[in-house]
């Protein structure tokens, strides 16, 4: 099974709006991120929204996505990455440097909320 997963939990503060919801060829621009991995060989669609995910949330209503909530997403992206990946099945082909690179940087900060066991 091939996995997606769509990062979408930012608060993107400069820019006035939420940037999954600017307008990309007619439409919010997650939905067309979205579409586009709906059309491809991806399996399963992840995305990880914010406390203020709602309206991320109806921009891609009626598609085959399954959210998952970053309480933390006042903290860096790696955060959002790490709560993506718990919710994707345990049987994720992670690369290993990629595995690494993730808790490296999580030990750095300190910050190991979402542990990748």
């Amino acid at each position: 099974m091939i996995s997606a997963m769509v990062l979408a939990a930012g608060r993107s503060r400069r820019m006035g709006g939420q940037k999954p919801l600017l307008s990309f060829g007619g439409q919010p621009l997650v939905a067309r991120v979205v579409d586009e991995l709906l059309r491809s060989p991806i399996d399963q669609v992840f995305m990880v929204v914010g406390e203020e995910g709602k309206p991320i949330m109806e921009a891609v209503a009626g598609r085959h996505v399954q959210f998952v909530t970053n309480t933390y997403a006042e903290d860096e992206m790696l955060c959002s990455v790490r709560c993506g990946l718990t919710a994707m099945p345990e049987d994720i082909d992670l690369p290993e440097d990629y595995q690494r690179a993730i808790s490296h940087r999580t030990e750095r900060k300190g910050r190991s909320r979402f542990p990748l066991d």
